[in-house]
């Protein structure tokens, strides 16, 4: 699912890796929401700035409201919860993948016919999809204080990252940005 359209919040796009399409459908459940995670088939659990929390299915558009989230009391605006230091880059250079055993780690290097697909919404590893490669991991935009901090906000760093050579193709050619709802998987 692609960032929400700031001119119309109730439009939200979804870009079909298969057939390299994107289909344009009208939530209006959602606006004001951002996704913190999804659930299948079709489910996406949501959440506005208070804590009020929602499970909504994309297909039936059924809205199931959940218990409030505890929040923590302060502002975000200042902007000194964290200090970070290093370059201003912002943006995926590498991944290494760990096979985790019991006491163990070990890097992978070769996945097969298996793809990873990471981002603030999920992390699965599947076969891939028609349209999609095996050892590669399709990533989207998980970096949430870029949300907030960037003029068009998060949206910007994602594509595709190929384990064999180490090289990053985009996956989405078009723009997608936004301060509380970036690109997700679904």
């Amino acid at each position: 699912m692609l960032a929400e359209k700031e001119e119309n919040a109730e439009i939200r796009e979804f870009w079909d890796f298969s057939k390299g399409v994107t289909y344009t459908m009208n939530f209006p459940e959602l606006v004001g929401k951002y996704c913190v995670g999804v659930g299948f088939p079709g489910w996406l659990f949501s959440a506005d700035e208070q804590g009020h929390m929602n499970l909504f299915h994309l297909f039936s558009r059924t809205l199931i409201n959940l218990p409030d989230m505890d929040m923590l009391q302060g502002s975000l605006s200042r902007r000194n919860l964290v200090v970070i230091e290093g370059d201003d880059s912002y943006g995926v250079k590498q991944f290494r993948v760990y096979k985790i055993n019991d006491s163990s780690y070990e890097e992978v290097k070769y996945l097969g016919n298996r793809a990873l697909f990471l981002g603030f919404s999920a992390t699965l590893a599947v076969e891939p999809p028609p349209g999609c490669q095996g050892n590669r991991i399709y990533f989207t935009d998980d970096c949430r204080e870029a949300y907030f901090c960037m003029e068009r906000g998060g949206g910007k760093d994602m594509g595709v990252y190929n384990l064999l050579d180490g090289t990053i193709v985009p996956h989405f050619t078009g723009q997608s940005y936004h301060k509380l709802t970036p690109p997700l998987w679904v």
